[in-house]
């Protein structure tokens, strides 16, 4: 089953500044939470190494998204697991113009397979933005997490926009921020969190967040297992058997494809695999077939939940330790 994501899809963003890591978020529409991914692997030649934010510019007839319509179990609203093609440029469609023939439109097509399986965005026409990367280091603050672009618009009626009480006297702006300091929707988002907190305390259920898993019972569960659970070793955890590869004779694309077959496996059991700048592809799909799957423990009983178990490369690479002792050194050498 193929989760395609693109008809509901308002805005996003696509960052691919670190090597083989893919992250970013998608606002779908009708959904009050963004889908957030945390991916391995890179993006095409037109995307790698850089930070896109884009906006749908085309209607659909089609409702809100609503997960439990369009996917089986919960839906995970933090999806980790390997990059299919992620591109801006390199697929089109042919759609209907003003003139009521066809032309061939530019789509921004993403591709992963997580915890819920295949995802596919497909986004006709978008407006795109590439970041400049140089102007991000001058100046973190002038960045924000949602894109700088105009709103789509969908035909829908702009919401009433209350008068500016300060705006003619800005002495009497908010106490509690005088200077400007916190950014808008501050409050809102401490609600949300405050809101989720409130239900994991509770144990109640979450469904009334966007179909959310219950956080409640899975901290219990997470609990149990921490306490008197063992775990499975890695390489017996997968309900369904399937064939790798053999690292030793492979090249370094063989290994890719390879690693990306398991890492898709990984995703379906809650199992996140972070790449340092150090390994390359080949050396990763090495580094989990001799050291990972048969020495580290998974819990089976975690997957379709929140949590994600992470492994990561820099916890076997020497440049890794020796960048660290480094930085280490030098902080003990930093007068106070």
């Amino acid at each position: 089953m193929v989760l395609e994501l693109g008809e509901f899809v308002l805005q996003g963003e696509i960052i691919n500044t670190e090597p083989y890591s893919v992250h970013g978020y998608l606002e779908l529409r009708g959904c009050d939470r963004p889908l957030v991914f945390q991916l391995t692997g890179d993006c095409a030649e037109d995307l790698r190494g850089k930070h896109v934010r884009f906006a749908a510019t085309r209607w659909t007839t089609r409702d809100a998204f609503e997960p439990g319509d369009h996917v089986e179990g919960p839906l995970l609203w933090q999806q980790i697991g390997p990059t299919g093609e992620v591109s801006v440029s390199r697929r089109s469609k042919v759609v209907p113009d003003s003139e009521g023939g066809e032309s061939p439109k530019p789509c921004l097509y993403l591709e992963w397979f997580g915890q819920n399986g295949r995802v596919v965005v497909e986004v006709v026409d978008p407006l795109v933005e590439f970041v400049d990367l140089d102007l991000e280091e001058d100046d973190p603050g002038s960045t924000t997490l949602r894109p700088t672009l105009p709103e789509p618009q969908f035909g829908e009626p702009e919401p009433d926009v209350e008068p500016d009480d300060h705006a003619d006297h800005p002495e009497d702006t908010d106490e509690d921020d005088p200077y400007g300091l916190f950014p808008d929707g501050l409050d809102a988002e401490f609600e949300t969190s405050a809101a989720e907190t409130d239900r994991m305390i509770s144990g109640g259920s979450a469904s009334d967040l966007q179909d959310a898993p219950d956080v409640g019972k899975e901290i219990e569960l997470l609990d149990e297992l921490m306490e008197s659970g063992e775990g499975e070793p890695i390489a017996m955890i997968f309900e369904a058997p399937f064939r790798l590869r053999r690292p030793e004779s492979l090249t370094e694309e063989e290994a890719e494809v390879e690693l990306k077959k398991l890492l898709a496996q990984l995703a379906l059991y809650n199992i996140a695999i972070d790449v340092c700048e150090h390994f390359s592809p080949g050396e990763v799909y090495e580094w989990l077939m001799n050291d990972i799957l048969p020495k580290e423990r998974a819990y089976p009983e975690l997957r379709r939940t929140q949590w994600v178990q992470h492994f990561s490369t820099s916890d076997d690479c020497p440049e890794c330790d020796a960048e660290f002792d480094e930085l280490d050194e030098e902080s003990d050498d930093t007068p106070f």
